[in-house]
């Protein structure tokens, strides 16, 4: 019997709506995965301390800090982990902020939805071939 792992995703924005509605747009299109969400950054360090992650998909704008400080605090433990920001900010320089962060796409809410499924499937496709939830030399606990 072959045991699959799903690709572990984590969601942090501040609004538990759009946290479902994330959720529902990615699993519609029929992949499974291991979707959580954190609804402040608090609960969102604390699961990425203790978890591994494949994909982490956040909000530009979130209390205390930004989705591209949070995204630039990932990246101080985990460069190859990819990255979605995905937030109602459509200027370009919040994009070129959150790329700078190190985010390695941008999707405008609610007008990208339908583009977040294919943008989760091709990051995943294309981040490194690691067994699924194991990076050797990833501590995240240095995160906060």
């Amino acid at each position: 019997m072959v045991c699959s792992i799903l690709p572990r995703i984590l969601c942090v924005d501040d609004d538990a709506e759009s946290c479902r509605t994330v959720v529902q747009s990615i699993n519609s299109y029929g992949t499974q995965y291991d979707l959580m969400c954190a609804t402040d950054v608090f609960a969102a360090f604390d699961l990425i301390s203790s978890q591994t992650f494949d994909l982490y998909i956040l909000e530009y704008c979130l209390p205390k800090i930004t989705g591209a400080q949070l995204c630039q605090r990932i990246r101080a433990t985990d460069k190859m982990t990819p990255i979605i920001m995905y937030s109602a900010l459509f200027r370009e320089i919040d994009r070129e902020t959150a790329i700078s962060s190190g985010a390695n796409s941008y999707l405008v809410k609610p007008d990208e939805l339908d583009k977040l499924p294919t943008t989760v499937r091709r990051l995943l496709r294309s981040a490194p071939s690691i067994s699924r939830h194991h990076r050797p030399g990833r501590h995240a606990a240095g995160i906060i």
